[in-house]
C-alpha cells in the first residue's frame, strides 16, 4: 500500500498539463499464463501487476488487457474474469485460435511460464505451444507487435516460452 500510495499521488493534478489535443493512446496487451501461474491472488497469482495497471496515475495512457490461460480448467478467478481493468478473460488459450490471437487484436504480448517442457518420443516437446502456435507468434513479432516473455529460474517457463523463435535464444531455457 505505501508503495501504490507513493506512485499514485503527485504534487499536481496531470489533467491540468494535458492540453485539448493530446488523446490518450489505447494499449491492447495479452497477457498469458500456464501451470500455477494465473491471475488471482494466490501465491503464484499475478492480480497485484493487474491492480498496478488499473490504477495507473498517467491518464494519456488506457490499457485494454485480455488475459488467457493455457489451461481449460481453471476457476474464474484465475483469469480474473470482471475484474477490472480486464476487458477479456480466456481460458484454454491458444494462439492458433483466431477467437483467442490474431496479429492485429493486440500491441503487445506478455508471457508468464511456470511449466517446464521434456522431450518425448519422436522428438514432440510436451506442453510446448504447437507449431502453427508459433507460427502466428512469430508473424506477430515480424509485424511489429511487441513480445515480453518469462520464466522463473532453471527451466522454469520453458514450456510457453522456450520455444518461441528469438525468445528462445535470449536465455538458456533447457538443460545441456
Amino acid at each position: 500500500d505505501l508503495i501504490r500510495e507513493r506512485y499514485t499521488k503527485l504534487p499536481f493534478d496531470l489533467h491540468e498539463l494535458r492540453p485539448w489535443y493530446w488523446r490518450p493512446c489505447t494499449v491492447r496487451i495479452l497477457m498469458v499464463a500456464d501451470g500455477a501461474l494465473d491471475f488471482s491472488m494466490a501465491d503464484f497469482g499475478l492480480r497485484t501487476l493487474l491492480d498496478i495497471i488499473h490504477t495507473s496515475p498517467y491518464p494519456h495512457v488506457r490499457f485494454q488487457i485480455t488475459v488467457g490461460h493455457r489451461n481449460a480448467g481453471v476457476s474464474d478467478a484465475a483469469v480474473a474474469l470482471g475484474e477490472p481493468p480486464v476487458t477479456r478473460s480466456i481460458k484454454g488459450f491458444r494462439f492458433d485460435n483466431p477467437d483467442h490471437f490474431a496479429g492485429n487484436m493486440y500491441d503487445q504480448v506478455w508471457l508468464f511460464g511456470i511449466d517446464t517442457s521434456s522431450a518425448m518420443a519422436g522428438g514432440i516437446w510436451s506442453g510446448a505451444p504447437g507449431e502453427n502456435e508459433l507460427k502466428a507468434l512469430s508473424e506477430f513479432m515480424d509485424s511489429g507487435g511487441g513480445l515480453f516473455a518469462t520464466g522463473d529460474h532453471g527451466a522454469l517457463g520453458s514450456a510457453l516460452c522456450g520455444h518461441v523463435p528469438r525468445v528462445r535464444t535470449m536465455r538458456r531455457w533447457f538443460a545441456g
